[in-house]
């Protein structure tokens, strides 16, 4: 479900190995959204110094993934899929969850300028359903 303007509610997601300034984040990802006239930014999250190979002390991943789950997002927007995980099979597990939602979640890689689904839908039909 898009917001009432009509455009994709958008959050991004970083983890990070440093403290970032907030202000130089939110200026980054209003110009990319700027980009995009269809993208409306409403949140970014950042785990400092966590790592990616696990979900367990990911506090933000773990709120975005929930504030997506309540449907408050159409878009996240990550560097890479590092940046959801290391661990493929956390990857995966993430990207499924965010297809089944009603609506579903689509995910956008930054370093690539294009849509994470597709790229896991085809990983996705190599593997078999869970």
């Amino acid at each position: 479900m898009q917001s009432t303007s009509g455009k994709l509610r958008v959050c991004v997601y970083r983890r990070t190995c440093y403290d970032v300034d907030n202000k130089e984040l939110w200026s980054k990802y209003l110009q990319m959204a700027a980009a995009h006239p269809d993208w409306k930014l409403e949140a970014i999250f950042t785990d400092t110094g966590a790592s990616g190979s696990s979900m367990k002390h990911r506090l933000a991943l773990q709120d975005m993934l929930y504030a997506c789950r309540r449907g408050e997002y159409d878009l996240i927007v990550t560097k890479n899929p590092a940046q959801l995980s290391r661990d493929f099979q956390d990857y995966l597990s993430i990207m499924r969850e965010l297809k089944a939602l009603k609506p579903p979640v689509d995910v956008f890689f930054e370093k690539d300028d294009q849509n994470a689904q597709k790229v896991t839908d085809l990983l996705l039909s190599f593997l078999p359903e869970q």
